[in-house]
């Protein structure tokens, strides 16, 4: 599989891979924490939000806007406001002559 077994980003085979380091991010209001891998504070805010909406219920992409506080491996902490938005997404096939599509002039 060409993603890492550790952190979970694409791996280039043949190629050396070094995971980014573990922050621990603490979110009081839902009463949840979780370790993610990350490049820094705000990256492991970021992926905490994601994986924290991927569960269907989208509760930060509905408008909710949870602090949390990243800690990385030294103890240094911040402190993030969260926030997510959706992207729509259209699509567009060609119909070609004949295929039933209404002509417009």
């Amino acid at each position: 599989m060409p993603f890492c077994d550790t952190c979970g980003r694409y791996r280039i085979q043949g190629h050396e891979h070094d995971c980014p380091p573990s922050f621990t991010v603490s979110c009081p209001e839902f009463d949840t924490s979780r370790t993610v891998r990350a490049d820094d504070h705000e990256d492991a805010a970021k992926r905490w939000a994601d994986i924290f909406d991927w569960d269907g219920d989208y509760i930060i992409v509905g408008g909710e806007e949870p602090v949390v506080v990243v800690t990385d491996g030294t103890g240094e902490q911040k402190t993030f406001r969260v926030s997510g938005r959706s992207v729509p997404v259209y699509d567009a096939v060609e119909i070609k002559e004949g295929e039933g599509q209404q002509h417009v002039d």
